[in-house]
């Protein structure tokens, strides 16, 4: 065994022995604190996954899903739930892949999300439901009105993504994401994507109007979801970004009745959307709240509340 090659293996060990403290790192930092938000209380079985939801409150029944961005979970409703419990069933749940439900490793779909959804209302809520989504989940509620309409009165989208379908991604730039998946390597690239400074201080400075009245603790929520069961979380990550969620949100909104968006007004990204959903479907109720961005219903749960009571 030559010199050079000696020292190259002692770089790469020295390398990867390195990657993995750094992993072992942020697993401890997970770990260090509790979860400072309430556990889903209950459990569901769908698809031999454990899908973790909760439910509050008395009346007709609202079902509440989340974003799925990588830190999304149901603690997005953590605010909102409670209120609209007044008057309403609520529902809300950890889509598989999300927050306390299992994050098995394999290709997430939007059509999974679509099949969790319109399941979880056959086996759980058992009768007609109104359905509130944020974010990218808008054409996977589409989707649902779609495919099995006769589970549902009307639906909100929360500052929907763009209509427009993404196609998955191939080729080259398929092969470069699938270096989030390498062991060790991608574990760290996925840790320094979604570390603690982008966590606390940009994602909030972006998505939120005020970003200091965002709490430590629902911050650190968002934190813990993107590294609860790291190698399900990844392969979320992997699936998001080669586009496997898409759906096509566009042909669904243009024929969807009973459809009303609610959006943050200060949300820089927003308005161009809505002008899509306007003339996809001139019927859509756009009802804006004020002093907010992404998260309207984080940032002002009360109005956001209100709002959805009227449109009901």
């Amino acid at each position: 065994m030559n010199k050079t090659f000696k020292k190259s293996l002692l770089l790469f060990t020295g390398g990867m022995t390195a990657l993995a403290l750094v992993n072992q790192y942020f697993e401890k930092s997970i770990r260090s604190e509790d979860d400072p938000v309430d556990v889903p209380q209950h459990t569901w079985y769908f698809r031999e996954l454990t899908v973790r939801y909760s439910v509050m409150g008395e009346g007709t029944p609202i079902l509440l899903i989340h974003d799925i961005g990588g830190h999304s979970s149901s603690v997005e409703w953590s605010e909102t739930a409670p209120l609209l419990a007044r008057h309403y069933k609520v529902y809300t749940l950890d889509l598989p892949g999300f927050g306390f439900s299992d994050k098995p490793v394999m290709t997430y779909t939007g059509y999974l999300f679509v099949d969790a959804i319109t399941s979880f209302i056959r086996d759980i809520i058992k009768e007609k439901t109104d359905l509130i989504a944020s974010g990218q989940t808008a054409g996977i509620a589409l989707s649902v009105q779609k495919t099995a309409p006769e589970l549902l009165r009307k639906i909100i989208l929360v500052t929907p993504s763009s209509p427009v379908l993404r196609q998955p991604t191939t080729g080259i730039r398929r092969a470069l994401l699938s270096v989030w998946q390498v062991p060790v390597f991608g574990t760290i690239l996925y840790n320094l994507t979604y570390n603690r400074i982008r966590m606390e201080h940009i994602l909030p400075a972006r998505q939120y109007y005020r970003p200091q009245n965002v709490s430590r603790k629902l911050i650190h929520a968002f934190y813990q979801n993107v590294h609860r069961n790291e190698k399900g979380a990844v392969a979320v990550s992997v699936s998001r970004i080669n586009h496997f969620f898409a759906v096509p949100t566009a042909e669904f909104a243009k024929e969807a009745e009973k459809l009303a968006i609610i959006y943050g007004k200060y949300n820089l990204e927003e308005f161009p959307v809505l002008h899509k959903y306007k003339a996809l479907n001139p019927h859509i109720l756009f009802a804006p709240i004020e002093d907010s961005r992404k998260y309207p219903q984080l940032e002002m749960p009360d109005v956001f509340a209100s709002q959805v009571e009227a449109i009901l």
